[in-house]
């Protein structure tokens, strides 16, 4: 017993004039050829439609931003940057900078950025706090795609931060010069000079 074709509309059977397509009625077979057509035509419309729906479809919209993680130097009342980099696929918007579990500010709080951005680099500049004990404060850096309207998406990048205590440096003192000086020595023939003169008043 044959095994029996579950499509018959692509089954194609051979004779002398070479194989015949799904239009043309096989032999034995009591389906009339404009249901088989009819079967072609629809599996053919489905194809297309399948096509030309995944061509339609709309890219999708990504966002990198990198290093995936960063480690600072930060000192109490003072103030460190690193850099970021950016980039966009399809998003044009703000980024919006946030801090997690770091008691620290950060500065700008929002970024601007543009579907062109590849490695487009942007400087976040974080700000020590004096209320602080010095040490290792471990968080995270948000950023949150903000665009037509609404947050796309979001990222977040791990963050070390050592904080530092404040170092003061002594002030330079002044420096101060010498005074240097060559005594006039006067020789004997100014002595007789001045002999000669004063007994000349004398006189």
């Amino acid at each position: 017993m044959s095994e029996q074709n579950p499509f018959p509309f692509f089954q194609t059977t051979a004779h002398s004039r070479g194989g015949e397509n799904c239009l043309a009625p096989r032999q034995g077979s009591k389906v009339p050829t404009i249901r088989k057509w009819r079967r072609c035509t629809r599996a053919l419309l489905f194809f297309i439609i399948l096509i030309v729906s995944a061509m339609s479809l709309p890219q999708a919209e990504a966002l990198g931003i990198g290093p995936p993680s960063f480690e600072l130097d930060l000192q109490m009342g003072g103030l460190n940057s690193t850099a970021f980099y950016i980039t966009s696929d399809g998003l044009t918007g703000q980024l919006i900078v946030g801090l997690e579990d770091l008691p620290f500010r950060v500065d700008p709080p929002t970024v601007n950025m543009s579907s062109s951005d590849v490695n487009t680099p942007v400087e976040l500049t974080f700000y020590g706090n004096e209320t602080l004990m010095p040490g290792v404060y471990e968080g995270k850096v948000t950023f949150l795609a903000y665009t037509g309207g609404f947050v796309a998406m979001g990222i977040k990048i791990r963050a070390k931060i050592n904080l530092l205590e404040e170092t003061y440096e002594p002030e330079p003192e002044p420096e101060t010069q010498e005074l240097n000086y060559t005594p006039y020595v006067m020789g004997g023939t100014t002595i007789a000079a001045l002999a000669l003169i004063v007994w000349w008043i004398k006189r």
